[in-house]
């Protein structure tokens, strides 16, 4: 066989921002132990401006190929882009990124005109006025003109995206390390609960998500103050973010200081979450909402925003509860939850893990993606160049 008749080995370029430890990067880390066993060569492209960022490390552990172009607004980094697009002959190309998105797509098209492209859209992005036509615009070619295939992980993004853009979306669902995320027996919460000098007593609220607006975590904080009955509660807040140092000054104006810790980033979420009695994520808005689903794999009840793009999650029953994402409501729920005992809250979420297993497998999800990519062994679908 000659070098020209060779089969070309199958890779799978994933365009990121800075890495960092958040839902999308924690999907690449638990999909790493299936790009392996079907041959398949990661390679992810960090594109932080200032780093490659934190994560990058448990990725390469796990077996993926780091590359790192530092993202500017300039012809020289779309260069960059398009010189390692070239270099690396991808047989597809995954973009993660909403920013320069359109650009990525085209550099990689121009660099391997056979490649097939996906895009996942991650968040609801509500844009409006001349942002949004331009971004309608920009849908249009990279689908009708690129090829380019859209998907998200629920119908609150695939909504959007095709009453706002005019662009239909496939929906892929999102999936976790169910060997991470399993069950928490009695002997994982007293042990979760110990490292973090919790006693018996308390009733734990686990808080997971970064510190930004949309995140709600100071309506949180103002509702506790309105619902929280008397007794005693902890709230385990883990994530950072540009908002980090602003929710600490408004928890402290509450004199919430005994009653909230702040953890920062958290290298093993599940300790957490074992530790935990109730997560409660009050989000004006999610594309998905990943860290409720390990919540739930863990088999802790989660308290969410309703219409907030969580509405995935209405199929977990008794496991979830629901408020509007508003003082009053959220304060009501609390109070509600946070009267019941600490065992009562956790046998609501006793059926939450089975039905998370079955819900959003990775094997199911990555068959999935392999069809999308068209790498062999899967079955082709229609996803080339053209309309």
């Amino acid at each position: 066989m000659t070098a020209e008749q060779a089969p070309r080995r199958q890779l799978v370029l994933f365009v990121m921002a800075a890495l960092e430890a958040s839902g999308a990067e924690s999907m690449l880390l638990s999909l790493a132990p299936l790009l392996q066993r079907d041959g398949i060569t990661g390679v992810i492209l960090s594109t932080g401006e200032r780093g490659i960022g934190s994560y990058a490390e448990t990725l390469a552990t796990a077996g993926y190929r780091i590359e790192h172009l530092p993202f500017s607004r300039s012809p020289t980094f779309m260069y960059a882009f398009w010189r390692l697009c070239r270099d690396l002959r991808p047989s597809a190309v995954h973009i993660h990124c909403e920013r320069a998105n359109f650009w990525f797509a085209l550099a990689a098209r121009l660099a391997a005109p056979h490649t097939r492209i996906v895009r996942t859209v991650h968040a609801v992005f509500a844009f409006s006025g001349a942002l949004r036509w331009r971004r309608w615009l920009q849908r249009a070619v990279l689908r009708q003109l690129v090829g380019v295939v859209s998907v998200a992980h629920s119908t609150a993004v695939e909504q959007v995206e095709k009453q706002r853009f005019g662009n239909p979306v496939q929906i892929v669902p999102p999936w976790i390390d169910f060997q991470r995320f399993s069950p928490v027996s009695e002997e994982d919460r007293q042990d979760a609960r110990g490292r973090f000098g919790i006693s018996g007593d308390e009733t734990v609220l686990a808080v997971v998500g970064s510190c930004q607006p949309v995140k709600n975590h100071d309506l949180l904080f103002d509702a506790l103050v309105d619902g929280a009955p008397e007794g005693r509660y902890i709230v385990l807040h883990a994530g950072t973010g540009p908002c980090e140092a602003d929710e600490r000054r408004h928890a402290s104006m509450l004199g919430l200081d005994p009653k909230i810790r702040f953890l920062g980033q958290v290298g093993e979420v599940r300790q957490v979450l074992a530790a935990s009695d109730l997560f409660v994520m009050p989000s004006e808005r999610e594309g998905f909402g990943l860290a409720a689903l390990e919540a739930l794999a863990c088999g802790v009840p989660a308290l969410l925003s309703a219409g907030s793009g969580l509405e995935s999650f209405s199929q977990f029953g008794r496991a979830v509860s629901w408020c509007q994402p508003e003082r009053a409501a959220l304060a009501g729920q609390l109070h509600r939850l946070l009267s019941m005992p600490g065992h009562q809250l956790r046998e609501l979420a006793d059926q939450a893990p089975g039905l998370a297993s079955r819900l959003f497998s990775a094997e199911k999800s990555w068959q999935r993606h392999k069809e999308l990519y068209a790498l062999q062994g899967s079955q082709d679908i229609s996803c080339c160049v053209g309309p």
